[in-house]
């Protein structure tokens, strides 16, 4: 993922932060905005995406038995959504390469939800499966 990615997805600017990769992917990346330039504004809303790129389908297949997994055409080889409250994960495998991104929208003031972006974070997992 690029930082246009992220800000495209957010429709406003991202900043890249540091991941932790306690799954020990083979490449992370991650951006965040907020709506308040003060992160702990009670009226702050966070958008986060997280990036995992994984060799091989190990992580794949166990991601893969995630309950209410969507089908998605069109991204890369078996790619599923999942969606758990504020979190829309997108899954895919690409040239012998799993990819996982994480959306999340969070915020204790009424926001946007992160389904509502589902067509949008998968084009932008076409969009990065493109460049693999």
């Amino acid at each position: 993922m690029q930082p246009a990615d992220a800000t495209n997805l957010f429709h406003r600017p991202a900043t890249a932060v540091e991941v932790p990769n306690s799954s020990h992917a083979d490449s992370v990346c991650g951006f965040t905005a907020q709506t308040a330039s003060d992160k702990n504004a009670i009226d702050n809303v966070t958008y986060s995406l997280l990036t995992y790129v994984y060799d091989g389908t190990k992580q794949y297949s166990t991601s893969a038995g995630a309950k209410a997994a969507k089908a998605v055409n069109g991204v890369g080889d078996k790619a599923f959504t999942v969606l758990r409250d504020d979190l829309l994960t997108l899954a895919f495998v690409k040239n012998g390469e799993t990819v996982v991104v994480s959306y999340a929208i969070t915020g204790l003031t009424k926001h946007p939800k992160a389904a509502a972006a589902t067509n949008d974070l998968i084009a932008l997992g076409k969009n990065a499966a493109s460049r693999m």
